[in-house]
């Protein structure tokens, strides 16, 4: 048995979709413990210690593959304790795990060389929406953690080319719904899975977890599974947003969205001078409590770095 992750660009981005996808091959199944296991999130730290080791091992004789070894050993258990959940199905090929958040995935390469990963991404201004209609994510946060994450994800795909083409896959999130049959085929494909064993009829019709959009009034965001109406239509809901806030997300996170494929929306030049839109994000960004944020998260790298 293998193990394939998920990991979302964010919250919101649609782990769980993906994964209930996925997990209607006969091959992948899911687990039935641990349901978001973020084994990258901290591994910073793991790889800090192995480098301190290597310090202090310098000056014996000892080979240096003997540490990216270990690393990889370290990956193992973690898989390992992954394997130990019990699961939906009794025989399967690969156990399907999931994370929305990018954290600690420039270690990927180091502790989890032969491992899959799908990464999958959305559209940062419906992520936004959502966050903000879910949890009351304050809109600019919602923005600046995903802009965030999206620019790890490209720093990663830049600094870790061979890993990435051999070892993951880039998933849209608009493509899987728009098209599932002709995604997962590429998917389990990329899996060495035939694509043809799943029952693609039962995909058409699987049920709904974890939407703003389809939770009952009134009642906050659950995982329990609810049947789709036909209008569901997950993609674009922030065009219901005002004027301004569809400007500033194009303008706050313009080279991002370019990256992934997302056209602009907003016209920033034809209803509010660009000034004016720099000048909010200026504001936002000298907000004191964002100013604290990001000081603790540079205090923490440095921390981590020395």
């Amino acid at each position: 048995m293998s193990v394939v992750t998920i990991l979302g660009i964010e919250m919101r981005s649609g782990t769980n979709y993906l994964h209930d996808l996925i997990v209607k091959h006969p091959q992948c199944s899911g687990a039935r413990g641990i349901w978001e296991d973020f084994v990258l999130a901290d591994l910073q730290y793991v790889s800090k210690y192995f480098s301190v080791l290597e310090t202090f091992w310098q000056k014996f004789p000892f080979d240096r593959k003997n540490i990216d070894k270990s690393k990889e050993a370290f990956g193992g258990v973690l898989i390992d304790l992954l394997k130990c959940q019990s699961t939906e199905k009794q025989e399967f090929s690969y156990l399907v795990t999931k994370t929305p958040s990018f954290v600690g995935i420039e270690k990927a390469p180091e502790f989890f060389p032969n491992s899959k990963f799908l990464l999958l991404i959305r559209d940062g201004r419906s992520v936004a929406y959502s966050l903000e209609k879910s949890f009351n994510v304050n809109y600019f946060d919602a923005l600046e953690r995903w802009r965030e994450s999206a620019r790890k994800l490209i720093e990663f795909m830049e600094s870790h080319e061979a890993f990435f083409r051999q070892q993951c896959f880039l998933v849209k999130y608009e493509d899987i719904f728009l098209d599932s049959q002709a995604q997962l085929s590429d998917i389990f494909r990329f899996l060495c899975l035939d694509p043809d064993e799943c029952n693609f009829s039962e995909i058409e019709a699987l049920e709904v977890r974890g939407s703003s959009d389809l939770r009952a009034a009134n009642q906050q965001i659950d995982w329990k599974k609810v049947k789709r109406t036909q209008d569901f239509n997950p993609i674009g809901r922030f065009k219901a947003w005002p004027k301004w806030k569809q400007a500033y997300a194009d303008f706050y996170c313009r080279d991002e969205l370019k990256q992934f494929g997302y056209p602009l929306e907003a016209e920033i030049g034809g209803w509010l001078p660009t000034p004016l839109v720099s000048g909010l994000h200026v504001i936002e960004r000298l907000n004191p409590k964002k100013l604290q944020v990001r000081m603790k998260k540079w205090l923490k790298a440095q921390l981590i770095d020395r």
